[in-house]
């Protein structure tokens, strides 16, 4: 069995990014000369924090491959989702060059649903993907016959 669960760097991470605007808005709030500019970015900086924390809430995911099938685990949302290896419509891996590495981002769509992955935010995303690539249908051959080119 393969569990791919968020990294913990990104989660610290983000979690890190949330506090520091809570941080700022608590102190623009301190702030003795309060005017409008002061109270719209104390504002910006709460919602900012807040969709962070959405965020990290509601795309939670710990992804468990085995036996032909994928469960979707949201421990958030109280929700899981069962995909079939056998009812994978398309894989697609977009790669992006980056400075010192390679950004690489998996999307499997299902016909119940999509489910996207990536290599900086998830463990195991190589054996994911080996996994994904041995066990994915293959297409089937249409039985017409083929033409032969010339030359």
């Amino acid at each position: 069995m393969i569990e791919c669960k968020p990294k913990g760097k990104a989660i610290v991470s983000l979690g890190l990014f949330a506090v520091i605007c809570y941080a700022v808005s608590l102190l623009l709030f301190s702030v003795a000369t309060k005017t409008t500019f002061i109270y719209v970015v104390i504002a910006l900086v709460t919602v900012l924090g807040l969709i962070i924390n959405l965020r990290m809430f509601m795309t939670y995911k710990v992804i468990t491959v085995g036996k032909g099938k994928l469960f979707v685990k949201q421990p958030y949302l109280f929700r899981t989702k069962t995909y079939e290896l056998t009812k994978l419509k398309l894989v697609n891996e977009e790669k992006i060059k980056t400075f010192n590495d390679e950004y690489k981002e998996l999307l499997l769509e299902f016909d119940n649903g999509k489910l996207k992955l990536n290599k900086q935010e998830y463990t195991d995303y190589e054996r994911f993907k080996s996994y994904i690539d041995k066990n994915k249908p293959g297409k089937k051959k249409s039985k017409g016959k083929g033409k032969k080119s010339l030359g």
